[in-house]
């Protein structure tokens, strides 16, 4: 029976569920303190189209630019950000009677490939306010977890205890009802 008290108690406690609220809500910030270390992607389109007035002979009559960009990055507990990059851009021009004089070519492309490295060096000095905030993190969400186990236990102990007396003063008021009854038939 005590079991079907405790089983009650977890399922159907508030208390339990604002205990378990409180962890949950440490977890989160640990997450969230972890989730600055995480890869990003990054992509971009792009697509121009420039038909603008020049008053000059050189710029062309119209230029058609696409272009694309994709990329990965992630940063380091160490203070380092790591990234690569690929773009890609097309141009097409209608080119000014100026710039045909001079055998350019109406379509122009190219590749660009970048490796990115960034190491803070001041107020993170190679990670170390990283390190930190994820120590911190990692020890507030322990302590939070060992304050539920102690709180589930204050509660369930605290159930009970509150179970046990009134088991027992159901007992004394049996007990009493039949010395009552034995004292009348006398």
């Amino acid at each position: 029976k005590i079991q079907d008290v405790i089983d009650m108690t977890l399922k159907q406690s508030l208390s339990y569920n604002d205990i378990n609220l409180g962890y949950q809500k440490s977890e989160l910030s640990r997450y969230l303190v972890e989730a600055n270390f995480d890869t990003s992607l990054i992509a971009k389109i792009q697509n121009e189209d420039s038909k603008a007035e020049m008053l000059g002979a050189i710029a062309n009559d119209r230029d058609r630019t696409n272009s694309w960009l994709l990329g990965v990055s992630r940063k380091f507990t160490t203070g380092s950000t790591l990234g690569l990059d690929y773009s890609y851009v097309h141009r097409d021009s209608d080119l000014s009677p100026y710039a045909i004089s001079l055998n350019a070519s109406p379509v122009q492309y190219y590749h660009l490939t970048t490796l990115n490295f960034k190491q803070d060096l001041l107020s993170n000095a190679f990670g170390y306010r990283d390190r930190r905030s994820v120590l911190s993190a990692e020890l507030q969400f322990q302590r939070a977890k060992l304050e539920r186990d102690e709180s589930i236990e204050e509660l369930l102990l605290q159930t009970i205890k509150i179970y046990l007396d009134t088991y027992f003063a159901q007992e004394n008021l049996k007990q009493s009802l039949a010395a009552r009854d034995k004292y009348i038939l006398l």
